[in-house]
């Protein structure tokens, strides 16, 4: 039968040989000496600390422009979707990416109300927003949630807003629910 060992009591902190190796005398560069004089003598060097990251702190005015800006485009993007507004009045605000897949969603509306009549005609008329809310995740970046109603039904919208300069925003996504 083979012995068992107890497991080992591992002593928390630095350890003694540790703690010599650290407070040695070094040389001093300059006079090729030994330092051994002034409080600091025996202290271990200074760690080097990385270089601190400065964030912007994201200001209240931000936050609350942020929101009013995803509310405004939202409201705007579902004028579009109605046909009420052209796409191009967007561009300022919408990655280019985001403008095609808009004016594709506007397009299949503007099909599908044409040859119908009921709700699905009614689709995107007279939208209005309930709600807008939005959120830093990082600096000069929000992700926003707006809620619309429209004649139909009430929808989601999310909305990823970029600071753009000065007053300025730009939607680099954008998920209609």
């Amino acid at each position: 039968m083979a012995q068992r060992t107890l497991p080992q009591i591992v002593p928390t902190g630095p350890r003694t040989a540790d703690l010599l190796r650290l407070h040695r005398a070094r040389p001093d560069a300059a006079a090729g000496r030994p330092r051994t004089a002034g409080t600091s003598a025996l202290a271990a060097e200074p760690a080097q600390s990385p270089p601190r990251r400065l964030h912007a702190v994201p200001g209240t005015h931000e936050g609350e422009e942020a929101r009013k800006v995803a509310a405004a485009i939202t409201r705007a993007t579902m004028e579009v979707l109605a046909g009420t507004r052209p796409v191009q009045q967007l561009a300022p605000w919408l990655h280019r990416d985001l403008l095609a897949s808009v004016q594709l969603r506007a397009d299949l509306s503007r099909a599908a109300r044409q040859g119908a009549s009921g709700p699905s005609a009614r689709a995107h008329r007279a939208a209005s927003i309930r709600s807008s809310h939005a959120r830093p995740v990082g600096p000069g970046l929000y992700e926003a949630a707006v809620v619309v109603a429209d004649a139909v039904r009430c929808r989601a919208v999310a909305l990823r807003l970029e600071a753009a300069g000065r007053s300025r925003w730009q939607v680099t996504a954008l998920e209609i629910g």
